[in-house]
């Protein structure tokens, strides 16, 4: 079994919408935002994923991806063609696929809840949380904005004033750039005491 190291400068697409990769791709490092078209037509962001995340479980089965992966920054990688599975691995394959499966389901249902929270400061600092578990502990690398704009159904300008009354109340701290300190056990408390 060989996994091939892979990189996608920010913007690519790992996959698109319907097509079908050619292997399991494991995130190591960077943030990748899933798309995906609904009933309306409209491309949007659904979901963020990194550090860890498996793709392609679908594919493996011969079926196309049901959500769209492009790099939201530098995305390292890697890449285990279907072709090269050989049989011990296909046979350990599904408990295997499964371990990341319900990991990548669980994030995305808990992205679909952030959504859903009745005030932006929560959803931001909600979002703050899924967004620490998909890195290495330390500093946040944020998406931009936008991103965060369009994940949340705000404006990006709503981002930025809710990021700045974060900052303002000790929960974040900004560390240049799109990199910030987070204080969870505030941001834990935060939402405890909003929901």
């Amino acid at each position: 079994m060989s996994w091939l190291p892979r990189r996608w400068p920010r913007g690519a697409w790992l996959v698109r919408q319907g097509e079908r990769p050619q292997g399991f791709l494991i995130i190591k490092c960077g943030l990748v935002a899933a798309r995906h078209a609904g009933p309306d037509g409209v491309d949007r962001v659904v979901g963020l994923a990194g550090r860890g995340f498996l793709f392609g479980q679908h594919a493996s089965q011969g079926l196309p991806g049901v959500a769209g992966l492009q790099a939201l920054d530098l995305v390292t990688g890697c890449e285990l063609a279907f072709e090269l599975l050989d049989a011990e691995t296909a046979r350990d394959a599904p408990r295997l696929l499964m371990q990341f499966n319900r990991r990548s389901m669980a994030g995305l249902l808990a992205w679909s809840h952030v959504t859903r929270l009745p005030r932006l400061e929560a959803r931001l600092a909600a979002a703050l949380q899924l967004l620490a578990q998909t890195q290495e502990p330390g500093l946040l690398r944020l998406p931009s904005q936008a991103v965060l704009a369009e994940l949340l159904g705000v404006t990006r300008e709503s981002v930025s004033r809710g990021l700045r009354q974060l900052e303002a109340r000790g929960l974040l701290s900004r560390q240049g750039g799109q990199a910030v300190l987070l204080h969870e056990a505030a941001l834990r408390k935060l939402l405890r005491a909003r929901l």
